[in-house]
């Protein structure tokens, strides 16, 4: 209270402070409360949708894998150059697919730090795919002369 003001100028004064508070508060309250709403429905949906791609995925990588190990399984290493060129192109195409899940799911390399750690798998994996791949393109080249394959344009 300031000399000169009486004591209901005070409290007028001050029951508008209160008040001009009080509606921002509840201003607040009436926008920022849905405002979070929103972000949060926003955060589960966008978890939810990334697990529905992680899950996707994994479950074309398996899917990969599995074929892969049954062509494996048929044509053998001594025997892979008598398998059919179809196969051969089938085995070539996911082995790509699975070198570019693998890549996917490496993270980026630290200057001058060793590829050790978690990612050791993923690398050891690239690596595997990477052998297979080249030995199916030297089954297919061998192939190609042997059974003309692919088939050429008159």
């Amino acid at each position: 209270m300031t000399r000169g003001e009486s004591f209901a100028e005070h409290a007028a004064a001050s029951a508008g402070t209160e008040l001009i508070r009080a509606a921002t508060f509840e201003g607040m309250l009436g926008v920022g409360l849905p405002f979070v709403a929103v972000v949060v429905v926003l955060i589960l949906a966008m978890a939810k949708l990334a697990t529905a791609l992680g899950d996707h995925t994994v479950d074309n990588q398996a899917r990969l894998m599995t074929h892969s190990s049954a062509f494996w399984a048929r044509w053998p290493g001594d025997r892979l150059a008598a398998a059919p060129y179809p196969e051969l192109q089938a085995e070539a195409d996911r082995c790509e697919q699975l070198i570019t899940l693998t890549r996917a799911a490496l993270r980026p390399a630290r200057y001058g730090k060793p590829h050790l750690g978690p990612d050791h798998y993923l690398h050891t994996r690239l690596a595997a795919y990477q052998g297979m791949l080249g030995a199916v393109h030297r089954a297919m080249a061998q192939s190609a002369g042997r059974q003309g394959w692919p088939p050429q344009r008159p």
